[in-house]
């Protein structure tokens, strides 16, 4: 269990703007206010991660459009992108380390894995770190509950994204397109989009396919 900045009521509510948003430059305020408003515009019960990661790949695609709009004023980090991606790919290998380390042995094995696996996960983040030159703004996060959970929650967010971004791509940023094409796959099942989204090799071909009858 933890807490979160923001929030959204799927338009049951006006969504507040909280204080906990408020300590955040105007650039990340913006990206977590289209996050939170994307939920509003599509949902699919039940598929936290397709929610996620729809919202969380159409908010990096709506900054850069806000930022576009007014480049002097709206200042967005450039490197940021290239941290967050490079950041979230490594604890996504981890988590894919941990899956496969609990597949089999018995528990007791389980657990030294894990323990070996975050410690090492620990020492990779300290040499990503240095290639970030020193870059800190992750360490309260690797600092604190470092865990299972915490990992899942940040597959949630980020599982999908590519593949959204792919379909963002293939209709040359027309985010109306991009919104049809979504709510298409809201009727699909979760597995049906877990195959499409997530999977590499059944992936291409029905995003594609997608594109192509929509």
């Amino acid at each position: 269990i933890g807490g979160v900045a923001a929030y959204s009521t799927l338009g049951w509510f006006d969504d507040p703007v909280l204080n906990t948003m408020l300590v955040w430059d105007y650039a990340r305020i913006v990206e977590v206010i289209f996050h939170e408003l994307a939920h509003q515009r599509i949902y699919a019960p039940d598929d936290s991660v397709f929610n996620e990661s729809f919202a969380t790949a159409l908010a990096a695609a709506g900054v850069a459009r806000w930022a576009a709009l007014d480049p002097a004023g709206r200042r967005v980090d450039p490197d940021r992108v290239q941290r967050d991606t490079a950041f979230y790919d490594l604890l996504l290998s981890y988590r894919a380390r941990l899956e496969a380390a609990y597949a089999s042995g018995d528990d007791a094995t389980k657990r030294a894995r894990k323990t070996e696996l975050f410690n090492q996960l620990r020492k990779d983040y300290a040499k990503l770190q240095d290639a970030l030159g020193g870059y800190t703004g992750y360490d309260d996060w690797m600092a604190t509950d470092l865990n299972n959970a915490k990992l899942s929650s940040v597959a949630t967010y980020h599982d999908y994204v590519p593949a959204f971004r792919s379909i963002l791509a293939k209709t040359a940023n027309d985010f109306e397109r991009f919104y049809t094409l979504v709510e298409v796959m809201t009727s699909w099942t979760a597995e049906r989009r877990r195959l499409c989204l997530g999977d590499p090799i059944s992936g291409a071909a029905c995003l594609d396919e997608l594109v192509a009858t929509h």
